[in-house]
């Protein structure tokens, strides 16, 4: 569907240029070439559902990795990088496994 805000008139001007040197006098002529219209408008289309997915990856800290050197059994801490994080989009009739 196409939702029309406004029209409006705008003049095309054509120009040429004329003059011997940097210094001197450049004569410029406009002259109208035609007219055409400015459209203002909104495109809106209908497409199905999408769901949005977002996957984060997370990251040990330094000292995390220490720790778990000396103790397997320690519980580390994990750091939230959001600009390592991607989203995607899917119908929302598909199943992620």
């Amino acid at each position: 569907m196409v939702l029309i805000h406004s029209v409006e008139e705008v003049k095309r001007y054509a120009y040429s240029q004329s003059g011997r040197s940097l210094d001197s006098l450049i004569l410029t002529i406009y002259a109208l070439l035609s007219t055409a219209f400015k459209f203002v408008a909104e495109v809106t289309r209908h497409t199905d559902a999408l769901l949005e997915y977002r996957v984060h990856n997370l990251f040990l800290t330094s000292d995390s990795r220490q720790d778990l050197q000396l103790d397997p059994h320690s519980i580390p801490s994990l750091r939230l990088e959001q600009r390592y994080s991607y989203q995607f989009c899917l119908p929302a009739n598909y199943t992620i496994l």
